[in-house]
């Protein structure tokens, strides 16, 4: 008996098979597009707050006017994410690279703040 034959016999459950339709059906889709736009959207905005609200001032314009800039703009950026999220073709990857992104601007925006 082959190894192939061990997971796919006859009348056998091909559990990689199975698992790959469940995840790709409607239900945990739609569930995996709402994680990704409410939650990967918040991470996101965050991070692009974080950043812009280091930055800004890096290039001098007044701390008080980047952080006001970097909250008015996140308001557009959680907007966009969500559409995207619910939009994109191709949200198991999606959501990898949002939460991949959101994860690597919240450990870059810190770095960027000045010395107090």
């Amino acid at each position: 008996m082959t190894e192939a034959e061990d997971h796919t016999g006859e009348g056998g459950i091909d559990i990689a098979r199975d698992l790959g339709r469940l995840l790709n059906s409607g239900p945990a889709l739609v569930v995996w597009r709402l994680i990704v736009a409410i939650l990967g959207g918040y991470a996101f905005t965050s991070g692009y707050a974080a950043i812009v609200g280091t930055a800004l001032p890096l290039v001098g314009v007044a701390r008080a006017d980047a952080l006001v800039v970097a909250m008015i703009t996140a308001f557009l950026v959680y907007a966009t994410m969500i559409l995207w999220a619910v939009a994109t073709k191709h949200p198991w990857r999606f959501g990898g690279i949002v939460f991949a992104a959101s994860l690597l601007m919240i450990i870059i925006a810190p770095r960027l703040a000045p010395p107090a």
